[in-house]
């Protein structure tokens, strides 16, 4: 517990703002007996431990903090991705950092640190950037975005949107309707773009198991009890209609798995064309 407690701001580190009560540790599984039902998410990315430590200021307002160390810096960035809202405003605290309401999450090398306020009065704002910026101070190390991520085109990029997962429930939060056909990946990446297009990549251990899940994704479009106007375009590209009307386009480049929705038939093909097999 020793070594996330020295990132926790102490007494009065920030001014106005007490230890309250004392630190909770959970590692590995027992991550379930802290979050009941939101546990597997973490363990997915890759969780060792969590420091959580509540703070009281002027007020008597409260703020929890949470130090959360992953087993790389990826694993806190995907999580971070995972947690944080399009609604958000950036904050300056770690690699990357927002506040929506009164919650704030920030990535910063191998831990991800959320605070959360119980209102969103200016007093209790005021102390949850204050902390974060405490906190961030204390962590030395930085880290960078999973490289997998440079396959996404950055023109026209939502910024926001921007998502990185290992696995089933992190794919689920972007695009629920083909989760179950696409497992076994190692990776994966997604965002949405100015024009309109929505992009998933999938990458897999080699372009055999890659090949298996596009089988299995086709299987799936050409179902007509989920997906509608199923048609195989060529060159290794399938189309179909989700529940919701909108155009999905699926297409294997290699090892990597590309799902595209929301964007012109023309616009997907000429997309897709570009692509370079790794």
């Amino acid at each position: 517990m020793a070594g996330l407690v020295k990132l926790l701001p102490d007494d009065e580190a920030v001014p106005g703002w007490r230890l309250k009560g004392e630190p909770q540790l959970f590692v590995g599984q027992d991550l379930f007996t802290y979050i009941d039902g939101g546990a597997d998410i973490y363990l997915e990315y890759g969780f060792r431990e969590v420091l959580v430590q509540d703070y009281e200021g002027p007020g008597g307002k409260t703020v929890s903090a949470e130090v959360f160390e992953m087993t790389d810096p990826g694993a806190a960035f995907g999580m971070y991705t995972f947690k944080r809202s399009a609604r958000g405003r950036p904050v300056g605290s770690g690699d990357r950092g927002q506040i929506e309401d009164y919650y704030l999450n920030f990535w910063k090398g191998r831990y991800l640190v959320t605070l959360t306020g119980f209102d969103s009065s200016p007093e209790t704002l005021m102390g949850i950037e204050a902390l974060a910026r405490e906190s961030d101070a204390r962590l030395g190390e930085s880290g960078r975005m999973p490289g997998f991520l440079e396959v996404l085109p950055g023109r026209d990029r939502i910024k926001p949107s921007l998502s990185y997962f290992r696995g089933p429930l992190g794919l689920n939060a972007v695009y629920p309707r083909v989760s179950r056909e696409v497992l076994g990946f190692e990776e994966g990446a997604a965002a949405d773009y100015d024009t309109g297009m929505s992009l998933i990549v999938l990458r897999y251990q080699n372009e055999r198991d890659g090949r298996h899940a596009s089988e299995r994704l086709r299987a799936a479009l050409s179902d007509t009890t989920r997906f509608y106007e199923f048609q195989e375009l060529g060159g290794d590209v399938a189309a179909a209609s989700d529940a919701r009307g909108g155009a999905l386009y699926a297409a294997l480049r290699g090892e990597r798995l590309w799902i595209v929705r929301g964007a012109s038939r023309a616009a997907v093909l000429s997309f897709l064309s570009s692509l370079r097999r790794p």
